[in-house]
């Protein structure tokens, strides 16, 4: 028996004329390990069917067609059992996986989210300060402004007594040349 053309396409009438040794390297090939040498050919030949009834290359009702024991028919249903649970856990695997992904992209967009907001109100705060500084800047240069301003008022009252004074000696001086004799002067 070709075993590589079978495995291509595998077909029931080929399973049913395969001998027992080939039998056991297309299940070796299938990578069904419940198949024993000690077993009988209908009992691997039921496994096998059983294998493409699994995979849908075969219609259930094949598994009549080779008539096995009862306890080849339980080992592949525990097989079918095993690759059924190792399916649903490797989905449950996968969903956590992605259930993980989700929660940290969800992580990453809270943080992302957190830090832009931490950048605008480090932003907020900066400008609010730029602002302080410049108002309190100005602050000092009108108060710089208003001193000059008091200082030159000052200044100016300054000068006006001082011209008031030197005008009061010089009145003085004339109503003193003015009430005094001539050649007296003290």
């Amino acid at each position: 028996m070709d075993i590589k053309a079978f495995l291509e396409s595998p077909t029931q009438k080929g399973l049913e004329v395969a001998k027992k040794d080939d039998l056991i390297k297309i299940a070796t090939r299938l990578n069904l390990t419940e198949v024993k040498q000690s077993m009988r050919k209908a009992d691997i030949q039921r496994l096998i069917a059983g294998h493409y009834v699994e995979k849908k290359v075969f219609e259930k009702e094949v598994l009549k067609q080779f008539p096995g024991s009862e306890i080849a028919i339980s080992e592949a249903q525990v097989q079918l059992a095993k690759i059924e649970a190792e399916r649903e856990q490797t989905q449950l695997k996968i969903e956590a996986e992605r259930e993980q992904k989700r929660l940290e992209a969800e992580r990453e967009q809270k943080r992302l989210e957190a830090e832009q907001e931490q950048t605008q109100l480090k932003i907020e705060a900066e400008q609010k300060l730029t602002q302080m500084k410049i108002e309190a800047d100005l602050a000092m240069k009108q108060m710089e402004l208003k001193r000059m301003e008091l200082d030159s008022e000052e200044k100016e009252k300054q000068r006006q007594h001082e011209l008031q004074m030197k005008q009061e000696r010089v009145w003085n001086l004339i109503l003193m040349m003015v009430f005094q004799p001539a050649g007296r002067f003290d």
